[in-house]
């Protein structure tokens, strides 16, 4: 027979299987919720500690592309049609990059390409001048071109490779050298979306190629290689906000971006947050009491 339960008893019921599910939910929810706000926590500190080491390692290369940049240097990458190599040099403030080209001439009877090697330099900087003249030292081939302008130089060395030279050969040569003497004489202005493209295409590549060749060896096996270039991208992804505001920013404007980010970020790693949290609350009060003095 069924027992009636009195009116003051209490029912006592086990846990299932669907409240055990609930808590481990919970407890996960719990475990994610600590996690999430640890990660934020600790996000101004890895941001800080990212902005000083973007001030160790790009702000040498950084500040050699503003300069580049204010001195109208994608036109000699327009010029070239190629990523350049970056020279060192001994000079302060002077910088430079080249590039080779093989100038396919004509070909023999047998298909093979007569082949006329260019090798183009630019140099930059208060001494580009005496850089060029101390590294055309050891270069070899015949000086094409030379051009000063400022604190530019470009100069054009042509190697060539046939012996002897047939005078066909040698009136085809005369054509494509005048064609790389008027891509680097040409007066033309580029546009600032053009300087933008040309810099997209050739100018980052180069930068970065500069920060991961600190750290990618080159008898290094291919995982190691690829370990090292993970770890360079994380030690400089800091300086790809600057590099971008240099490559979008005017040429008058570069090396005045340039000092600016420093400065930022300077003040960033050396103040602390809430120096930085009453800067902002201040700029806000002092925003909203100039919009409501403008209310008529």
């Amino acid at each position: 027979m069924n027992q009636q339960r009195a009116p003051g008893d209490r029912v006592t019921r086990q846990p299932t299987e669907v409240n055990l599910q609930a808590s481990q939910e919970a407890g996960h929810s719990e475990t994610a919720t600590h996690l999430r706000h640890g990660i934020w926590r600790a996000a101004p500190c890895l941001l800080r500690v990212a902005v000083l080491i973007s001030l160790m390692l790009c702000s040498s290369s950084l500040f050699a592309y503003a300069h580049f940049r204010s001195v109208r240097g994608e036109t000699f990458l327009r010029a070239i049609g190629r990523s350049p190599m970056i020279l060192v040099t001994e000079f302060k403030d002077t910088w430079g990059l080249e590039a080779y080209e093989d100038l396919i001439v004509d070909r023999n009877e047998h298909f093979n390409p007569y082949l006329v090697s260019a090798h183009y330099i630019f140099w930059w900087g208060d001494y580009a001048d005496h850089a060029m003249l101390e590294y055309s030292k050891t270069v070899s081939g015949d000086e094409l071109l030379s051009v000063a302008n400022g604190q530019t130089v470009v100069a054009v060395y042509i190697q060539t490779y046939f012996q002897p030279p047939s005078d066909d050969f040698r009136a085809r040569t005369a054509m494509a050298l005048e064609d790389v003497r008027k891509r680097f004489t040409s007066e033309q202005q580029m546009s600032w979306l053009q300087g933008v493209v040309s810099q997209t295409r050739w100018g980052i590549r180069s930068i970065a190629g500069v920060w991961l060749a600190r750290f990618v060896t080159t008898d290094s096996d291919a995982p190691l290689m690829i370990l090292e270039a993970l770890t360079g991208v994380l030690l400089t992804w800091a300086g790809i906000a600057p590099l971008l505001l240099l490559v979008l920013s005017p040429p008058w404007l570069a090396v005045p971006f340039f000092w600016l980010w420093v400065g930022l970020a300077i003040l960033y790693v050396l103040m602390p947050p809430k120096t930085w949290k009453w800067t902002g609350e201040t700029l806000r009060r002092g925003w909203s009491v100039t919009r409501r003095q403008r209310v008529p």
